[in-house]
């Protein structure tokens, strides 16, 4: 996958995303199979809270909300750059 804009970072996350209480997320594992463990970590590291946890039984499914999936894209996007 390429370098990505708004537009088509919308309509992947859009494509991708699942239902989690009462918004669209992308689950981490989803996130990390598109940009990398390095651009989630940076997601989920930044200063707001850009990620969650939810959990049923045994099972907790960690995803990004919408503005940390657009973190993880502007790193993936940060590191593609690098490489050109």
């Amino acid at each position: 996958m390429g370098i990505l804009n708004k537009l088509q970072a919308d309509e992947l996350f859009r494509r991708e995303a699942v239902l989690i209480g009462s918004a669209d997320v992308l689950p981490v594992s989803k996130a990390v199979a598109l940009f990398g463990k390095k651009a989630v970590s940076f997601a989920k590291d930044k200063e707001f809270k850009h990620w969650g946890a939810f959990g049923v039984g045994d099972f907790t499914a960690d995803y990004l909300n919408y503005t940390g999936f657009l973190a993880a894209v502007s790193y993936y996007n940060v590191e593609q750059m690098k490489v050109r």
